[in-house]
């Protein structure tokens, strides 16, 4: 969702068949992308902070942990927000 400042990824999917062939970091730098031009500077997203792969993706791409969201996904389910600054 972009607005001046930034931009929201609420969610980001991959079949598990289709993982690790560049699908997610596609669909994510173009998303990236669109942001840029229309101006906006950073972007956040969620994940599961027991999703140790979603993590390690987000973070080799430049995200960074900015907060831990206790039941996000529900009761004993927290989420850890990321950040981006897009340039």
């Amino acid at each position: 969702m972009p607005s001046r400042h930034g931009g929201h990824v609420v969610t980001l999917d991959v079949l598990a068949s289709a993982r690790r062939r560049g699908i997610g970091r596609a669909l994510l730098s173009g998303i990236e992308e669109r942001l840029r031009k229309t101006g906006a500077r950073r972007i956040q997203l969620e994940t599961a902070e027991d999703n140790a792969p979603a993590l390690a993706f987000y973070e080799a791409l430049g995200y960074e942990p900015v907060a831990r969201l206790p039941g996000y996904y529900g009761p004993g389910k927290p989420a850890v927000r990321l950040k981006k600054r897009l340039l």
